[in-house]
C-alpha cells in the first residue's frame, strides 16, 4: 500500500506542476494582451482627445468672430467667411 500511496503522491505532484505552468502561462499571456490592449486604447484616446482640441480651438475661432459678423449683418453688409 506504500508504494501504491508513492505513486499517488508522484501523479499529484506532476499534476500539480502542470497545473502551475499552465496557470503561469495564462498569466503572462493575459499580462500581454492586456497591456496590448491598453497601449492601443491610450493611442485612441489620445487621437480623440487631439481632435476635440482641435475642434474646440476651431470654435473658439468662430465665436470670435461672431461679434464681427453680427455687426456686418446689422450693418446690411455681407458676413465675412469662417
Amino acid at each position: 500500500m506504500s508504494l501504491f500511496a508513492q505513486q499517488i503522491n508522484m501523479d499529484i505532484e506532476s499534476l500539480n506542476s502542470v497545473l502551475r505552468s499552465a496557470i503561469e502561462d495564462f498569466d503572462s499571456g493575459i499580462r500581454r494582451q492586456l497591456s496590448e490592449v491598453l497601449s492601443q486604447f491610450d493611442h485612441e484616446i489620445s487621437d480623440v482627445v487631439k481632435r476635440l482640441a482641435r475642434s474646440s480651438a476651431e470654435l473658439g475661432d468662430a465665436v470670435e468672430a461672431l461679434p464681427d459678423a453680427i455687426r456686418q449683418v446689422g450693418k446690411g453688409d455681407t458676413p465675412v467667411k469662417m
